[in-house]
């Protein structure tokens, strides 16, 4: 989710972002007992390493698709 174009980068604090994630997980995917919550760490980290080429690394993970 993090890598996400957008998701990162709105302009809420990275404790908002990593509440919202959180509460996402939990509560569109209760099953999920191996989730590890995301941290703030996640976020700032993400915020300074944006993924600007979806498409690329689309190709990259995927190269038959």
């Amino acid at each position: 989710m993090l890598r996400v174009p957008g998701v990162t980068g709105v302009p809420i604090s990275a404790e908002e972002v990593t509440d919202l994630l959180n509460w996402m997980i939990v509560k569109f995917y209760p099953d999920r007992s191996d989730f590890e919550p995301f941290n703030i760490e996640e976020i700032l980290f993400g915020r300074t390493n944006p993924l600007y080429d979806p498409l690329k690394v689309r190709r990259e993970l995927f190269p038959d698709l």
